[in-house]
């Protein structure tokens, strides 16, 4: 701050201009700048401010010194991460989605590296640019491809806020098992097939 002599360390996030008009996604910093200054729970990550240039946007954030949860759960051996941390991190994920939702938010894009551990091992759920106001359904495909509902997949049938409940229950499946329910099996994977290849995990 100008006015003062505070100095604190932040997290920068930028978006490019150019990319956001190439892809037509002018609206998602404002989304998510507009959310975040809203919303008021302890597991939501904050926005502390934003500017722009001629090239850039920018959010500027606090800085979460636990790291992204996905860092967590790959060295989970070296870590030591538990399962009743693991319990524990689902629990804070689950607060913040009955929170939105209670404002009739979905979030559309819940995985591992939307979700940030802060200084005192609670989790920050971050990344809001997907997050929508929906008191029905909603019918736009976004989010992470092996956190998708079917019923996202499927364009005509809509979606609500089982959407993230339903990344939520992969997000769990991933953090206890070890590896994502559906992952690719190649960088030529498609939506329809990924909906035609679901099956039921067992109990193994």
């Amino acid at each position: 701050h100008r006015s003062s002599s505070e100095h604190r360390v932040v997290t920068l996030n930028i978006y490019h201009k150019a990319v956001l008009s190439e892809t037509y996604q002018q609206h998602i910093p404002l989304r998510e700048k507009g959310l975040l200054e809203s919303f008021d729970h302890p597991f939501v990550s904050t926005v502390l401010g934003s500017f722009s240039d001629r090239n850039c946007l920018y959010l500027i954030s606090p800085v979460e010194t636990g790291g992204p949860l996905s860092h967590l759960l790959h060295n989970a051996l070296s870590y030591g991460i538990t399962d009743k941390m693991k319990t524990f991190y689902a629990a804070c994920v689950l607060s913040v989605l009955k929170y939105a939702h209670g404002q009739n938010i979905i979030h559309r894009g819940l995985h591992p590296d939307s979700l940030l551990i802060d200084e005192k091992g609670y989790v920050k759920v971050t990344d809001w640019g997907f997050a929508k106001h929906v008191t029905d359904r909603t019918y736009t495909l976004c989010g992470h491809v092996e956190y998708l509902c079917p019923e996202a997949i499927v364009h005509d049938s809509g979606y609500g806020k089982g959407a993230d409940y339903w990344a939520f229950g992969v997000l769990v499946y991933d953090m206890f098992v070890g590896r994502s329910a559906f992952a690719p099996s190649s960088l030529d994977f498609k939506y329809d097939a990924k909906f035609e290849e679901r099956v039921v995990i067992s109990s193994g």
